[in-house]
């Protein structure tokens, strides 16, 4: 989610959804309007009116609808990757969280079944939104999508047809900048051993959390027909 704070009032949005406990994810509620005061208090303490706010949140796609009614101006980028990937990522992001604040034995069954009925439930709720954003005007202005596969293969191409699509500027010296951070951030990994092969140190896989593809693939199956055929 791309956003830029402005000090006018909007109105409330309040969203009672999904957070996590020992079973994966549960109900919370999300608002709106304390989000928006959170970002205005430290966008007034950092001076910085004129700069965009960059948020970046799984989470998110629960709350586009709400989102917008809050953040008129919000720019949306989607990044779609295969939940056969996802879900075990996010069912390892629980894990960690019960892990840390309940202790105990940890049923990674019932974490990855949780876990899938969020985030199949998460997808649609997100294309509906999308596909129901009568204020967005010409979607595409307000709405980008970006397979997860592409940004890790070119990131530096996605990124420039991100701002194209917006009229935004890339200029020389944010080229620059975003080349060197690209090289420090594979270097820092590497080192920490995240990636692909036998040795990767964060290891995690459907069948750990008792799903199938097969699965996966049902739950999701107008999401992936959709976005990532």
């Amino acid at each position: 989610l791309l956003l830029q704070v402005d000090d006018r009032g909007e109105p409330e949005a309040e969203r009672t959804d999904y957070g996590a406990h020992s079973g994966g994810p549960r109900r919370v509620v999300w608002s709106g309007s304390e989000c928006e005061k959170v970002l205005k208090m430290l966008t007034h303490q950092q001076g910085s009116h004129d700069k965009r706010w960059v948020l970046k949140s799984p989470m998110h796609l629960m709350f586009i609808k709400e989102l917008r009614s809050v953040f008129r101006g919000a720019r949306i980028i989607w990044t779609h990757r295969d939940p056969c990937q996802s879900i075990p990522s996010m069912s390892s992001f629980f894990q960690t969280m019960v892990e840390l604040h309940e202790g105990g034995d940890v049923d990674l069954d019932r974490i990855g079944k949780s876990t899938l009925d969020f985030w199949a439930e998460a997808l649609k709720r997100a294309d509906a939104a999308v596909e129901g954003d009568k204020e967005a005007g010409e979607k595409e202005k307000t709405y980008q999508h970006v397979k997860y596969e592409n940004l890790i293969k070119d990131p530096i191409g996605v990124v420039k047809g991100i701002y194209a699509a917006y009229g935004w500027t890339y200029s020389a010296e944010y080229n620059e900048i975003l080349e060197a951070h690209i090289k420090a951030d594979r270097e820092k990994r590497a080192k920490k051993g995240f990636g692909k092969g036998k040795n990767k140190k964060h290891a995690y896989s459907l069948d750990m959390y008792g799903l199938t593809e097969a699965q996966v693939q049902a739950e999701c199956a107008g999401y992936i027909g959709k976005y990532l055929s």
